[in-house]
C-alpha cells in the first residue's frame, strides 16, 4: 500500500488530518507551555488561532488554558 492509498483509506473512515497553515506557526500560545518539544507548542498555538480546546492526556500542556487534560 502507498501512502496516498493510506491518507485516501483514513479518509474515507472520518480521518481528518492536522492541517498547520503559516498563521499557526507565527503566533505563540500565551503562555508558552512549559515544554521544548516544538510540537507541544504548536497544538496549543494552533487551538489559539482557531478558537479551539485541545483535549490531550498529555501531562506535560497539563495546565494550559488553551487544553484539557485527562
Amino acid at each position: 500500500m502507498v501512502l496516498e492509498d493510506m491518507a485516501s483509506g483514513l479518509e474515507a473512515i472520518g480521518v481528518r488530518f492536522l492541517q498547520i497553515k503559516i498563521s499557526h506557526v507565527t503566533v505563540a500560545a500565551d503562555p508558552e507551555p512549559g515544554t521544548k518539544d516544538p510540537f507541544d507548542r504548536l497544538l496549543p498555538a494552533r487551538c489559539d488561532v482557531e478558537g479551539l480546546l485541545l483535549v490531550t492526556v498529555d501531562r506535560a500542556l497539563a495546565g494550559h488554558r488553551l487544553t484539557l487534560t485527562f
